[in-house]
């Protein structure tokens, strides 16, 4: 009898793969979609984030922007709540003093 546990989905070990992908080749030689999508993983810890990454992308136009935009506009990109919304907007601060301290 198949089950849906049964069925291998296209998505199985894609952050395995992200990690991989960041250890082997960098973050900075990803394609924006990736980098993007790894950031999220960082804010969702499950579930694909390889739409949610082109919905922002989409509305915003770089992970820059993603990262500079404020949580209300990030909240109203779909799939993007309260939570997603403060870890990403906290991204630029984290940036800035991991600078200022090295």
């Amino acid at each position: 009898m198949n089950t849906n546990k049964d069925k291998k989905c296209i998505h199985d070990g894609h952050r395995k793969r992200l990690r991989q992908s960041i250890e082997t080749i960098g973050l900075e030689k990803m394609n924006a979609i990736n980098q993007l999508e790894f950031i999220l993983t960082l804010c969702k810890p499950r579930g694909d984030t390889n739409e949610l990454a082109h919905r922002l992308l989409d509305e915003f136009g770089s992970i820059t922007n993603v990262l500079d935009a404020p949580k209300s506009c990030l909240e109203k990109v779909k799939g993007v709540g309260k939570s997603t919304a403060s870890i990403l907007s906290i991204f630029p601060d984290i940036i800035n003093l991991y600078i200022k301290q090295k």
